[in-house]
């Protein structure tokens, strides 16, 4: 280990003291304005020495548990840093959660503190300091030296994750974990001084987190928004690496897909070369400028990989100059796969950045010598330690012969057709979906004792009228997919309407889509089910 690595959060809060050319870009009130600003990572060392203090004159010690009700803001960002710096264990929840939700948890860990925005301080309960956190920036404070704290090995906070069933569960997040993590795969994509960085992920995320404490550690800049103000920030602040979830990705090509006719004919006329900075200005100025207009320039890296995505919306952003780069990782391991600028192959998740094995049931198993972790938290509030070195995933996969490693769904959700042949949905729903620019597309083995060996195909939709015009195309491409033509006699296709209300469940606050969560609304709803086929 050098002396400079940066293996504590210490470390990190004494490296950024020192950095005053990269920056934090957002969005701050001022006289109850919301104006674009810029904070350098030394003004950044400042507000969480600032913040540090007015935890400990307020009383707040590294053996409180303190309930941080997180939202995606510059003063949440600081006081997360300046509570991890303090040594007290944080509950970390979005602002977007239900406050009953919320309340059970505060009462399940035993918080004695709990930090809010200003207006939320009402609607929480319980034995517990309830603090507003404006007013842990009070600046006449006299400043109190930040000392180092020993949590490498121990749980600093506390987070929620929806994982892929879209059921939250707890995980203990740890020092040597998070910033492990980080620097390999800031190292493995080759991020520099000049990046600025934007993570479309709620803050109380740890992938957002631990993105950000790497951005410090490796000086680049940070752009932090949240979901009101990203198209507006997108234009502003310019960032060269965008990180979303596909479904951000599958918005913009169906936005973009509302052409004219001209610049249709034109995209399919026009021939595609990587190289060619003339077809490259067209893709800016005509065939694909609703695009350019979103992001506001040309991004550097446009990152995805929190769920599947298909194939065809790849190609169609390669097509209009603006790769999309899957990277795989998982919160309970850290970073694992990813492509690059300098290796990438469409329709994989890239090279391997930790060592990685198959099982003989095709799942991925994740190794690291140096175990990032994070470990689960049980409903009654114990643990369950993970095998420190090796991981298995939950995903399905395999590697090819130059190294890149393709996930064809998850180990859970494989379906066993009538004749033994095992599919997983994922890869067949996002070519339904893509090929007709659909909400969402399920797929599912029934539990119908009178159809025991049925496949359901069930096309989601948010319109309030039906927005499906192409239903012939639907059945026409459905039936001719080869894992279903081949191998499964029984086959009904279905349309359900989805209310706005059922919309926001069906996501988790990461943007993904749980198929757990609404095959179990279909399942409840069946009543509301419109056969096609």
């Amino acid at each position: 280990m050098t002396s400079n690595r940066i293996d504590t959060f210490y470390k990190l809060f004494q490296k950024i003291k020192n950095s005053k050319t990269n920056y934090l870009y957002c969005y701050i009130t001022d006289n109850l304005q919301i104006k674009p600003s810029q904070k350098s990572f030394y003004e950044i060392f400042c507000d969480i020495e600032l913040a540090y203090s007015n935890l400990i004159y307020n009383g707040i010690t590294k053996n409180d548990v303190v309930g941080l009700y997180l939202d995606n803001s510059y003063h949440f960002f600081v006081i997360d840093m300046a509570l991890i710096l303090l040594g007290a264990q944080t509950i970390i929840q979005s602002s977007l959660e239900p406050v009953d939700l919320v309340q059970k948890r505060l009462e399940q860990f035993k918080v004695t503190i709990l930090i809010v925005k200003d207006k939320e301080t009402k609607d929480f309960s319980g034995d517990f300091k309830k603090y507003e956190i404006s007013n842990l920036f009070d600046s006449n404070i006299e400043k109190v030296q930040v000392k180092e704290e020993k949590i490498h090995n121990k749980d600093f906070s506390i987070i929620f994750s929806s994982g892929t069933s879209g059921i939250p569960k707890s995980l203990g997040i740890s020092e040597k974990g998070s910033l492990e993590s980080g620097s390999i795969y800031f190292q493995h994509m080759k991020y520099n001084q000049n990046d600025r960085m934007l993570i479309y992920l709620p803050l109380a995320s740890y992938q957002q987190r631990f993105l950000m404490w790497s951005c410090l550690a490796n000086n680049v800049n940070i752009v932090l928004v949240d979901e009101k103000k990203l198209f507006k920030g997108l234009v502003e602040f310019k960032p060269s690496i965008i990180l979303a979830p596909p479904n951000f990705y599958y918005n913009l090509f169906r936005l973009s897909e509302g052409t004219n006719f001209f610049t249709k004919i034109l995209r399919r006329v026009l021939p595609y070369k990587a190289n060619s900075k003339l077809l490259q200005l067209i893709a800016n100025n005509i065939t694909y400028k609703k695009l350019y207009l979103v992001f506001g320039h040309r991004p550097r890296y446009l990152l995805t990989g929190m769920a599947p995505i298909d194939i065809k919306l790849l190609e169609y952003f390669q097509r209009a100059y603006l790769d999309i780069y899957q990277i795989y990782g998982q919160t309970e391991i850290g970073m694992i796969c990813g492509n690059t600028k300098e290796r990438n192959k469409i329709g994989t998740v890239g090279t391997p950045i930790l060592k990685i094995d198959i099982s003989d049931e095709g799942e991925i198993i994740a190794n690291n010598d140096n175990p990032t972790v994070n470990r689960y938290y049980l409903e009654d509030g114990s643990t369950e330690d993970l095998h420190p070195f090796s991981r298995s995933t939950g995903d399905v996969g395999d590697i090819d012969n130059e190294g890149f490693i393709t996930i064809s769904g998850r180990k859970n959700e494989t379906i066993i057709l009538s004749n033994g042949v095992k599919i997983n949905p994922s890869v067949l729903e996002n070519k339904i979906k893509t090929s007709f620019s659909l909400d969402e597309v399920l797929i599912f083995k029934s539990n119908d004792k009178k159809s025991m060996n049925m496949l359901d195909i069930v096309i989601f939709f948010y319109a309030e009228k039906d927005n499906l015009k192409q239903i012939d195309d639907i059945k026409g491409l459905v039936i001719n997919i080869p894992e279903i033509k081949y191998n499964s006699e029984n086959i009904r296709i279905s349309k359900f309407a989805v209310s706005e209300l059922e919309k926001k469940h069906v996501y988790t606050e990461n943007g993904k889509f749980s198929r757990v969560r609404a095959i179990n609304l279909i399942k409840e709803n069946s009543n509301r089910i419109d056969n096609i086929l």
